[in-house]
């Protein structure tokens, strides 16, 4: 068993080498082998999603995302789906993704600044101010972020 897990950690070390050099069909190949190898580790296929995303099949890249957050769920892979969904204007499963992550983690990059954004498409302009306060208050130069918590500050009276 030990053998196995040693060449399974090998070929993502391989991968994970591949993908930081921006060799993604590479690093795809050496995690499709560590997860044969060993398909029950969350983050391989945490990893293989992101090559595949960094690849543009956001289809794959869903489906794996969805297989490590399975075998453990993170706020990075909840996020990283919730910004394809976002992406592809599936405001709902992005909303739900969203929402995920942020119950296991508040301070990913961005995240109440999309997640405001869905808000204010809802018209939940309360819950919207929440985030992008949120979110203002560690980012100084998103002007975007300063314009809808401006315009939700107006809509629910709070000037």
């Amino acid at each position: 068993m030990q053998g196995r897990s040693q060449g399974a950690n090998e070929a993502f070390k391989m991968g994970f080498s591949a993908y930081s050099e921006g060799n993604f069909e590479v690093a795809i190949k050496y995690f499709n082998t560590a997860i044969s190898t060993d398909p029950n580790r969350s983050y391989f296929y945490y990893n293989r999603g992101m090559a595949y995303k960094a690849s543009g099949n956001n289809g794959q890249a869903l489906s794996d995302l969805q297989r490590s957050n399975d075998l453990k769920s993170s706020a990075e892979a909840h996020y990283q789906a919730g910004l394809i969904r976002y992406k592809n204007d599936d405001l709902v499963g992005a909303k739900t993704e969203f929402e995920s992550a942020k119950l296991l983690r508040e301070d990913l990059d961005n995240l109440n600044f999309y997640l405001g954004m869905i808000y204010f498409k809802d018209k939940n302009y309360e819950a919207a101010l929440k985030c992008y306060e949120e979110f203002t208050s560690h980012v100084r130069t998103n002007a975007d972020a300063f314009y809808y918590r401006g315009f939700c500050e107006a809509k629910v009276g709070k000037y």
